[in-house]
């Protein structure tokens, strides 16, 4: 072979080599994106993704469950639109703490579909695209329905406790 030839071959070599190393690239993102998307669809927690407009841009099936919606019904719809104005003065608020302080946590009554109020939990975090310019928020969440029926009847037991308290004292003042 001449030196040109080998210089050829050589150079288609390591195009090639540069191609395949692409494809295996692509591959495995295409695989950790499955897998990504899998694992954020299975979560019983609701998440989703707004712009600084509060348009919901990403809603998980979990978020569609807790609210009842579809994903369509959400997507391009305003927060605000499943909140009362007492939460959404509280949504508003914690984005605004989190613009400013990176993250926060708040508890939200939302407003499902069948007009029932439902307790959450809402982490949110700032999402930045490039740069410093905040491009929206990451939602996580957690339904608290169980832990405040708990706590409702915890409260219950504890007044009728302290009614039995006083029930036995005014008996025990009968007897003397």
């Amino acid at each position: 072979l001449s030196a040109e030839a080998l210089s050829l071959f050589t150079t288609v070599d390591e195009k090639l080599s540069a191609a395949c190393r692409a494809c295996r690239n692509q591959l495995h993102l295409a695989i950790n994106e499955k897998r990504y998307k899998m694992l954020l669809e299975t979560m019983g927690e609701g998440i989703t993704t707004v712009k600084p407009d509060n348009t919901i841009v990403y809603a998980n099936e979990g978020m569609c469950q807790l609210l009842g919606y579809k994903v369509t019904e959400l997507r391009g719809r305003c927060v605000t639109d499943v909140l009362d104005d007492q939460n959404s003065k509280v949504y508003h608020a914690a984005t605004e703490t989190c613009r400013d302080k990176g993250s926060t946590q708040c508890e939200i009554r939302w407003i499902t579909r069948a007009g029932e109020k439902l307790d959450t939990l809402v982490s949110l975090k700032p999402t930045h695209e490039t740069g410093e310019e905040l491009t929206g928020y990451l939602m996580v969440v957690t339904d608290l329905t169980a832990q405040k029926q708990a706590e409702r009847r915890f409260a219950q037991l504890d007044k009728m406790k302290a009614i039995g308290v006083l029930a036995g004292g005014i008996a025990h003042d009968f007897n003397n």
